[in-house]
């Protein structure tokens, strides 16, 4: 009899660890992280790309298909947007951006190119004249060093040449 009570008791035992481990695994697999922008999420939109975009920007996409864009995605661009930015200002002492980069109002557009990378086409802006520019993508004309352009290959991680708007 005291052999049953030690089987009842250890199968008791085992059943409530069983348990325990099985709540707290379903918690850790299920817990998500709050993933906080680089890049002051007040000054920047992620559009859908369309064929305003294509009028706005000054290289195109060749058979481009829209996708989506994580914050994660925009924290992982920050270095290379920042690099892009020290690079021109460097090698066009005459004609810098306005500056501090993280002035500029962004505009992101995330794309599937025609090798199945995702590219994100980035309109920089440093006045946006009303709200609209959360919407819709911000066309200008000249615009000088106010506005400029880039775009990321998220896959090879690199960037293609920054570009600002010319002066009228």
């Amino acid at each position: 009899m005291v052999y049953f009570g030690v089987i009842i008791q250890n199968m008791f035992t085992a059943k409530w660890s069983f348990l325990f481990i099985t709540c707290f695994f379903s918690m850790v697999a299920t817990s998500q992280t709050v993933s906080h922008s680089a890049v002051d999420t007040s000054l920047y939109a992620i559009l859908d790309y369309d064929s305003s975009v294509d009028m706005a920007m000054i290289t195109g996409f060749y058979k481009a298909r829209t996708t989506t864009l994580s914050i994660d995605e925009i924290n992982d661009m920050e270095q290379i947007v920042d690099s892009s930015y020290q690079e021109y200002n460097r090698k066009n002492p005459r004609r810098q951006l306005l500056g501090p980069l993280s002035t500029y109002k962004r505009q992101y557009v995330a794309i599937v190119n025609e090798k199945g990378q995702k590219e994100v086409w980035i309109n920089f802006f440093c006045s946006s004249f009303g709200a609209g520019w959360k919407h819709h993508v911000l066309i200008v004309d000249d615009g000088g060093v106010c506005f400029f352009q880039l775009t990321i290959n998220l896959y090879s991680r690199r960037a293609g040449e920054l570009i600002p708007n010319g002066v009228a």
